[in-house]
């Protein structure tokens, strides 16, 4: 049995110091959001779209109260978001895609109801979100009008990042198997699973990546190619002196084999790198089963199989 660990926020996100260009239709946002139904914030969110005197961030910030409501009113429904009420409140806040929570809780359903791809989409646009709160944050450092008021804790990242990489692996996983992609965020720099947000910045410290391989081989599948070529061009884009790739297997099979085909599967993605111009000096290495992947979920044994089926990757930049 899956679980499905809950936190939702106390306020939502953005607070501004300077005026707002649309003070009165705010206000009423806000004070519906404390205490009317979700159907009546919707409606006012909607006619404060349509009003012209209304900034972006002024729009930003309402829907950023209505999912916060939206939030809550599912908690009420359904304190661990599994009946359909529930799941369609958290559903309509994601697809505000203003609060990283509300996209990392659809994440969590999605994955639950084992929807991988759409799992790891929405982690991954959690992620992005964070970027672009960081980089807001800085900007009111330096005098801007906005800044987050909930901010993403070094182990909120932690866990939403290492949710994004088991959904992103085990979506890959399987005959019809896809490669959910990180796209870029706001700024257009390396986004989710990838972003420096997530403090895969100058040092990455042994990324999973899921590049997989036909079975009992060193042998590429197309997703696990599609996946190497990814990590090929976000290294480039990071300029590192020098790379590890690491192989890791199951527990299936002696640990000699083992650790002889992680050393193989590894050589293997080192050299699609070469061939890719990764110019970096690469260093193999293998584990097998030595270091099994700490998960933040329960699978069956079959997906933990998979998620220890890894390639990871860490990097030194000039």
């Amino acid at each position: 049995m899956r679980s499905l660990f809950i936190a939702l926020p106390c306020v939502f996100l953005i607070t501004a110091p300077a005026l707002a260009s649309c003070p009165a239709e705010l206000a009423g946002v806000e004070t519906a959001s404390r205490g009317s139904s979700w159907q009546h914030t919707e409606e006012l969110v909607d006619k404060l779209d349509q009003v012209l005197t209304c900034e972006p961030s002024d729009q930003e910030r309402a829907r950023g109260l209505f999912s916060a409501q939206l939030l809550v009113e599912a908690r009420k429904l359904d304190p661990d978001l599994k009946r359909d009420g529930a799941t369609a409140l958290v559903e309509k806040a994601a697809a505000l895609a203003v609060d990283w929570q509300a996209l990392e809780l659809m994440g969590r359903i999605n994955r639950d109801k084992s929807e991988f791809d759409k799992a790891a989409q929405a982690f991954q646009d959690a992620i992005n979100l964070i970027a672009d709160a960081d980089a807001r944050n800085a900007g009111a450092e330096a005098g801007a009008e906005t800044r987050s008021t909930h901010e993403a804790s070094p182990e909120d990242r932690h866990k939403l990042l290492a949710e994004a990489d088991e959904a992103k692996h085990l979506a890959a996983a399987g005959p019809q198997g896809v490669l959910v992609s990180a796209t870029p965020d706001r700024a257009g720099n390396p986004g989710g699973v990838f972003s420096a947000a997530m403090d895969r910045g100058a040092v990455g410290g042994q990324v999973p990546v899921p590049i997989l391989f036909e079975y009992d081989s060193a042998e590429l599948t197309r997703v696990g190619t599609e996946a190497a070529l990814e990590m090929a061009e976000f290294l480039k884009s990071q300029a590192p002196a020098a790379i590890s790739v690491t192989g890791h297997t199951d527990h299936v099979g002696t640990a000699a084999y083992n650790l002889d085909l992680s050393k193989r599967r590894a050589a293997a993605v080192a050299a699609l790198l070469r061939k890719r111009g990764i110019t970096a000096t690469i260093t193999i290495i293998g584990k097998g089963f030595s270091e099994p992947r700490k998960l933040t979920a329960s699978y069956s044994q079959a997906q933990i199989d998979e998620l220890n089926r890894r390639v990871e990757f860490g990097w030194t930049q000039q």
